[in-house]
């Protein structure tokens, strides 16, 4: 599925204002993550980590590890962060020490785009969790995920950089970008201060983008195979007398099913390999 371009400021901001949005951000908390563990590990999908190949050790185990014990021991940091300015200092900061471990535990550059966008996914995770958790010290620390929220940057790659072409000529985005056409800080600000102006404009969360761009389509995608699924099972019980409607309908029926069923072993498969 290739990233959607938003063909105007004016149409972003429509969407970003629709309530699906708010609904598909509802949807996204998940109260079940109850330890910083849980938050990294659900909060980047498997097929994320197969961008990175050939590396002497398993990117998820390097990333999870790292970013587990970052996390529990900034969550104090975090819970006192109020602003924008000093949100983006930890953000960037915390990608610079990713980095840094990345090349010492793998002897190659991880590269700021996709630091930057592995924390941002992980910290979306954080903020869409239970909220109450046990830092390094051993004290429970209770977000204020609703400032969280409001604070937290887009996870940078394919469906949320392309989806800025238009909006955005400034940037020169190219028709293929993806987590790695971000290169340094200074461009990641760029695109950061894009998205935070339309957002504002929406008078909604930054992360509203995110979920407008790489969430909706995913959900939508799922939403439009169980849809398809539906309305054939309509079609069997509407024609349950004629057998050749039926016969042929209920087949399709249980091809979708074992196909739903054949993709959900394969993203397992993928996310225990990585």
């Amino acid at each position: 599925m290739p990233p959607f371009v938003f063909a105007s400021e004016q149409d972003l901001i429509k969407d970003l204002k629709s309530k699906n949005i708010e609904i598909i951000a509802n949807k996204f908390l998940n109260n079940s993550n109850t330890t910083v563990a849980d938050v990294v590990r659900n909060g980047i999908a498997g097929n994320t980590y197969r961008a990175f190949a050939k590396l002497p050790k398993r990117p998820s185990v390097v990333f999870r590890a790292w970013a587990t014990a970052f996390i529990t021991k900034s969550l104090a940091e975090l819970n006192d962060i109020s602003n924008d300015g000093d949100y983006s200092v930890f953000i960037h900061d915390a990608t610079e020490k990713l980095c840094i471990h990345w090349k010492t535990e793998m002897s190659a550059e991880l590269g700021y785009g996709r630091g930057s966008k592995l924390l941002n996914l992980a910290l979306k995770s954080l903020a869409y969790s239970c909220g109450k958790f046990i830092d390094d010290k051993g004290k429970i620390i209770e977000l204020d995920k609703e400032k969280l929220i409001k604070l937290l940057h887009v996870p940078l790659d394919s469906y949320t950089i392309q989806g800025l072409i238009k909006i955005a000529p400034q940037l020169k985005i190219t028709r293929n970008a993806t987590m790695n056409f971000i290169e340094g800080c200074d461009q990641y600000n760029l695109f950061n201060d894009v998205i935070k102006k339309v957002s504002e404009e929406a008078k909604v969360p930054a992360i509203y983008y995110d979920f407008l761009a790489w969430n909706n389509p995913h959900l939508n995608q799922h939403l439009s195979c169980e849809l398809l699924k539906s309305e054939i099972a309509k079609i069997c019980k509407k024609h349950s007398d004629n057998t050749l409607i039926s016969v042929t309908a209920k087949e399709i029926l249980e091809k979708l099913k074992l196909i739903d069923t054949e993709m959900r072993k394969l993203q397992d498969l993928i996310t225990n390999a990585v």
